[in-house]
């Protein structure tokens, strides 16, 4: 009998803490006001999209970023999921945001926050890396 009873003590506290869980979830969807995606680069430098690169360039990965009304960055509430528009110019991982840039042309980044479904996009123009123009000088010998 107390071990029936335990057992349903058990499931009390567990139902309470997915109770609370919900409520904080909640509670931090509702803090976030802004979200923007970023490009960074492998030293921390953040650039704001849309933002255009070189083919040769050394490849950037997405960040999203959710701030709340004062301006102060705010975690996620659950994994980032990050999608390409045309992945045949470049790709990008879903999970770590890195890209893998494959021709020149557009495409649209989008990282979307599946715990509170907020999301944002930019644009990544990536330029083909190769001369367009060349000057010759003749030089007198």
């Amino acid at each position: 009998m107390s071990e029936e009873r335990d057992w349903l003590s058990l499931r009390e506290i567990w139902h309470r803490i997915k109770q609370i869980i919900k409520a904080l979830e909640y509670l931090l969807a509702q803090h976030v006001k802004t979200v923007s995606l970023v490009s960074v680069n492998s030293q921390g430098e953040q650039f704001t999209m849309d933002i255009t690169v070189r083919l040769t360039d050394k490849p950037l990965k997405a960040l999203l970023v959710e701030r709340d009304s004062t301006g102060a960055i705010v975690p996620g509430i659950g994994p980032t999921v990050f999608t390409s528009s045309d992945p045949t110019v470049a790709t990008v991982d879903p999970n770590s945001g890195a890209y893998t840039y494959l021709k020149a042309g557009s495409t649209v980044i989008t990282g979307k926050n599946q715990g509170n479904n907020l999301q944002a996009s930019g644009t990544l123009n990536i330029l083909s890396g190769l001369a367009v123009t060349a000057d010759l000088e003749h030089v007198p010998q």
